[in-house]
């Protein structure tokens, strides 16, 4: 069964290493569950940075080329 545990707690509770198996699915599903939605929400404050460049990065360049057209009237 594992080094783990003695052979008498095998022998005493025979649904315990089921239960604990269980138990620790749960607790890696959990943080599985928590790390996702940590990662997403990352991801979109990421994104929404990323259209706020993007936004003013193509108003400078709007800004840009109506001041290299009063430039070349100039």
């Amino acid at each position: 069964m594992g080094p783990y545990f003695s052979q008498y707690i095998y022998a005493e509770t025979p649904g315990y290493v089921a239960y604990l198996s269980i138990a620790l699915w749960l607790v890696l599903l959990a943080v599985v569950a928590t790390s996702m939605y940590s990662l997403t929400k990352s991801l979109n404050s990421l994104l929404w940075e990323m259209r706020e460049i993007n936004a003013t990065a193509l108003e400078l360049m709007n800004e840009t080329s109506d001041v290299e057209k009063i430039l070349e009237q100039v």
